[in-house]
């Protein structure tokens, strides 16, 4: 199983990489579940993976819908393999009827926004599609929309994680409403059609191993190994406990 870490500062990142974890993915989640991180962030984080160039490295650059018209897009320095935009925010145009219509000929002003980010990325660097599994709570691009449109546009990466980070997690968020079950045949279908999918937010240890029985592609944590504080709490931004990071690693070679 391949695991991605994400991690939020140069100290994080060659504590991952030190650990011998594969991929390294950069977010500041104080500015929300997709937190971009700037470049400041992200010229410290390559910096300190400059000896490690098999690794990974991918890095959040926030919501297609926060990027106001007319303005640049936002760019990862280069070093990064990949570089995320969400779709929370892209509201009923997010609809599977009006992204899709008449085969993906037309676009959705977010869709048509976010393909010229997509075609905009220097060499070397993936698009990577973003859907949440509470596509409702954000006004986002529900799973199967997300699917359809990777499909249509043949892109080779998507993200599915959780918005609200108090509304538990992956599992529990699809579980609620009679989807959890669904997750095998989207693996599926995604594989079929040639797209990885990294399965993400808030994954317990249960979740991530029924995702491996699955044959899921990729897996991403964060919250699981962050260190706990007195009163057992997770700081999402906070530090990373080097042994629950171990336990994680130890797994997804097991399960590999």
């Amino acid at each position: 199983m391949e695991l991605l870490i994400s991690i939020v500062n140069e100290e994080q990142a060659r504590l991952v990489a030190e650990s011998g974890a594969g991929w390294v993915d950069l977010k500041d989640p104080r500015r929300g579940p997709l937190g971009a991180a700037d470049q400041d962030q992200q010229r410290a984080v390559l910096r300190a993976l400059s000896g490690w160039p098999e690794i990974r490295r991918s890095v959040a650059l926030g919501e297609i819908s926060e990027l106001p018209a007319g303005e640049p897009w936002p760019q990862p320095l280069a070093g990064f393999h990949f570089a995320k935009l969400g779709t929370a925010g892209v509201g009923a145009a997010g609809s599977r009827g009006r992204a899709a219509s008449r085969g993906g000929a037309e676009f959705t002003e977010w869709s048509t926004r976010w393909l010229a980010w997509y075609h905009a990325l220097p060499p070397g660097c993936c698009g990577v599609l973003v859907a949440y599994a509470d596509a409702a709570t954000c006004q986002g691009l529900s799973l199967e929309s997300a699917l359809d449109f990777a499909a249509a546009h043949g892109l080779p990466y998507l993200l599915v994680d959780t918005f609200d980070k108090s509304a538990g997690g992956l599992a529990a968020i699809l579980g609620r409403t009679g989807r959890w079950s669904q997750v095998p045949k989207w693996i599926q279908r995604a594989r079929e059609q040639g797209i990885r999918v990294v399965w993400a937010g808030q994954l317990t240890r249960g979740a991530a191993q029924a995702l491996a029985d699955w044959q899921a592609d990729v897996v991403g944590i964060r919250s699981a190994i962050c260190r706990p504080n007195p009163q057992g709490q997770v700081d999402r931004a906070g530090e990373l406990c080097p042994v629950r990071l171990a336990e994680w690693l130890a797994w997804s070679r097991d399960v590999a």
